[in-house]
């Protein structure tokens, strides 16, 4: 432990620039493109929205007890919802799509990843 100390202790400058220097310069690089917060905007795909309204839609279901939270039977012969929700919908924000109506789940989709 006292190794890995040393060595962390020793070249800390390194680390910060290297995880700075491409931090500045992606950020650099979003602004020139007026991708910025609150900005019209967004490096999100041209697929998310339709990707994620059906998630949401999907966890929405699960929320209010109309679907399951282990398996669901929606895609193809179905598929473990409990490890597609970690991945896709891990995180303390999709649990506010409880509140959401549906046709209002590309609203939540932009407001999420303004936070």
């Amino acid at each position: 432990m006292k190794k890995a100390y040393k060595v962390i202790k020793h070249n800390f400058t390194q680390y910060i620039c290297a995880f700075m220097i491409p931090l500045v310069v992606m950020a650099l690089v979003y602004y020139s493109l007026g991708i910025y917060w609150g900005s019209e905007r967004s490096i999100l795909a041209s697929d998310s929205f339709s990707q994620y309204s059906n998630f949401y839609a999907s966890f929405n279901n699960v929320l209010h007890g109309k679907g399951s939270l282990f398996y669901n039977w929606n895609l193809g012969l179905g598929f473990n919802y409990y490890a597609f929700m970690s991945y896709y919908l891990g995180g303390v924000f999709p649990f506010l799509v409880y509140f959401f109506f549906e046709c209002q789940y590309s609203r939540f989709h932009l407001f999420i990843n303004d936070c």
